[in-house]
């Protein structure tokens, strides 16, 4: 089996479109591509993730052994690796991990995951994990309107956070975390979640006359949220956006 690539960008459009193109070609498990700017990062649901210099941006190539159905997992996989990582250079106890692919520091988006993937069957061809975090605080021109949504690992960090040290460290997490997910059998451990989330955190899912308010109460195995409606009605999501209350106020 051929070794992993590296890929270095001073600058690129998207590295996760140059790992898929990489991928595409054949690049082995675990080829990865960074970059110190993006000129059009990308997030869930194609929004646009602001990419300027001094923040991390990697793409890496998995060929993960499960079946395509699960595939939406490792992107919980890996926001909870990411967590653990950033959670080496900030008191863990600030972080948390939003369903499905955000980490929180003290409230506030700091990393964000995108999955993308090719299939042949129901089984995966390549699948695509992009990793943006947050460590160097914003231009002032979008300061005010990221105020209550983001933050910089950098403005709660008490050291100065390395940019590969953390890339390193995100990476050896993910890795770990995959193994394990492979070895289920592309479940995950609702146990594993719930350590890293804000069970009982007050959100909001969908949007106009779909719009409710809820509690959140975990993830299944199978990876989608569990929610409690006013009622008390229990709900089981599993696709769309959840915003915590405290984002709109």
């Amino acid at each position: 089996m051929s070794a992993p690539e590296r890929h270095h960008f001073t600058t690129c459009s998207s590295t996760n479109q140059e790992a898929a193109d990489r991928a595409r070609e054949g690049a082995p498990a675990w080829t990865v591509v960074t970059a110190e700017e993006q000129t059009a990062g990308r997030g869930r649901l194609d929004r646009e993730w602001v990419s300027p210099r001094g923040n991390l941006h990697v793409s890496v190539v998995l060929r993960p052994s499960v079946a395509a159905s699960r595939a939406a997992g490792i992107a919980l996989v890996a926001a909870v690796a990411t967590a653990e990582a950033i959670g080496q250079f900030v008191d863990p106890r600030e972080l948390e991990v939003k369903w499905p692919n955000d980490v929180l520091l003290k409230g506030r988006k700091v990393a964000g995951i995108l999955a993308e993937l090719e299939t042949r069957g129901d089984a995966i061809d390549w699948l695509v994990i992009g990793i943006g975090v947050n460590v160097s605080p914003p231009s002032e021109a979008l300061e005010g309107a990221l105020e209550k949504r983001a933050v910089a690992l950098s403005s709660v960090s008490e050291e100065a956070v390395s940019l590969q040290d953390l890339c390193v460290a995100i990476l050896e997490r993910l890795q770990i975390g995959l193994t394990k997910f492979e070895e289920r059998s592309g479940k995950l451990d609702p146990g594993e979640w719930s350590g890293w989330s804000k069970e009982g955190r007050r959100v909001r899912h969908g949007e106009g006359s779909e719009r409710i308010e809820a509690t959140a109460l975990g993830i299944t195995p199978d990876g989608a949220l569990r929610l409690a409606a006013a009622d008390g009605t229990e709900l089981v999501v599993v696709a769309g956006d959840v915003i915590p209350l405290h984002w709109e106020e």
